[in-house]
């Protein structure tokens, strides 16, 4: 099969004049554009004591749906809630300094590493035995009476020669 070139530029550039554009990809329901015009009052409305379960079904009763005409869910609410906040980080770039430049950022995995000084926790104290554990006490070693090493080890073995036996 040939593919026309002149044709399939001509087809993409048809189809890119009738992208609406925007910055957040194609809109399927509408869920999202909803959700960012309102989000601010449903984080107030969240802050308030509602769940977003409860939110989400509120706003299924009113016509916001998720994929092919389904109720909106909690879980879903809450993706699109936080796709939208990334979508504003993104957007918003950068914070930017007085003087008009950039600031400069460290990503996460090469910013330098707190050391204790710097560190929120209080420092170390030393810590101290009482008195009656400061004692230094003699050691009972058990008595073996009668006992040879060799006695010992065979002891020893006899108690784990089932591990040992060929099955």
């Amino acid at each position: 099969m040939k593919i026309d070139f002149k044709r399939l530029q001509s087809d993409v550039e048809r189809r890119k004049l009738a992208r609406v554009s925007s910055s957040h990809g194609r809109a399927k329901t509408g869920a999202t554009a909803v959700i960012r015009e309102v989000l601010t009052e449903l984080e107030r409305m969240h802050a308030e004591g509602a769940t977003w379960t409860e939110i989400a079904e509120a706003l299924s009763a009113q016509g916001v749906t998720q994929g092919n005409n389904k109720p909106l869910t909690g879980r879903r609410l809450t993706a699109l809630i936080h796709n939208i906040k990334i979508q504003e980080k993104t957007l918003l770039g950068p914070p930017k300094l007085a003087d008009g430049e950039g600031a400069k950022t460290v990503p996460p995995s090469r910013s330098p590493r707190l050391t204790r000084r710097q560190d929120a926790r209080p420092a170390k104290q030393s810590l101290t035995l009482s008195a009656d554990l400061n004692e230094i006490r003699p050691v009972k070693q058990p008595r073996m009476d009668g006992f040879d090493e060799e006695q010992l080890r065979r002891n020893e073995f006899n108690r784990h020669a089932h591990l040992l036996k060929k099955r």
